[in-house]
């Protein structure tokens, strides 16, 4: 009799709406998205406006192509974008970013391929 393994997953999301009052629909504009990995470390910078400012800028990835995670970038005023040091990094990883408005509007860029 073989043995067999379940893998356990699990999908976290948090839901974006806006007020029916608020007369912004259109998404963010996602102007460059950066990406520079270094041995077992990446820098990510990400250039994003909106007229009803931009709330959150996230990056998803997986270096196996099961296993997602995500973490939030940090606006970094004097650079005029949001911007993530990761450490601990083996190998190839493929990552898209997920882009927030003000107003509750989610723009998603994705990234073409693995980063080395």
């Amino acid at each position: 009799m073989a043995a067999h393994s379940a893998a356990l997953q699990t999908l976290n999301f948090q839901v974006y709406y806006t007020d029916t009052a608020v007369a912004d629909f259109a998404p963010p504009i996602v102007w460059e998205v950066d990406g520079v990995a270094l041995m077992d470390q990446a820098d990510f910078a990400v250039t994003a406006q909106d007229t009803s400012g931009v709330q959150q800028v996230m990056m998803i990835y997986t270096q196996d192509g099961a296993n997602w995670q995500s973490v939030d970038l940090s606006y970094v005023p004097a650079r005029d974008r949001w911007e993530k040091h990761l450490t601990g990094l083996t190998g190839q990883f493929i990552f898209f970013v997920q882009v927030v408005d003000g107003a509750g509007n989610v723009n998603r860029h994705g990234q073409q391929g693995p980063l080395v």
